[in-house]
């Protein structure tokens, strides 16, 4: 797989564009051995968070800009609980954009 020819670390992560209708952007990420992803959900005034289970009973972060919900969870661990399930950092790798 082209993606473990980078060695990539739990987090390593890129944004997208999201292929939902319902959300602008998407994180797909690195974690345990596979590609995951996570919604980027616009909520009111133009701020981002991201997408949450609402019985999960925990708050999530607003943020004016796409870019400080990244940098907030290069600092905080965020909670996944899709297909993959634990809590990770998000780490920038530039070789995931030498191709």
């Amino acid at each position: 797989m082209l993606v473990e020819s980078l060695n990539p670390v739990n987090g390593n992560f890129l944004v997208r564009k999201s292929e939902n209708s319902d959300t602008q952007y998407a994180i797909t990420l690195w974690f345990d051995k596979q590609i995951t992803h996570v919604r980027i959900n616009q909520v009111d005034d133009n701020q981002y968070q991201l997408e949450y289970n609402p019985k999960a009973n925990s708050s999530v972060p607003v943020f004016s800009t796409i870019k400080d919900l990244i940098k907030f969870y290069t600092e905080h661990e965020m909670k996944l609980t899709g297909h993959c399930q634990g809590f990770v950092k998000l780490k920038f790798n530039p070789d995931l954009f030498k191709y």
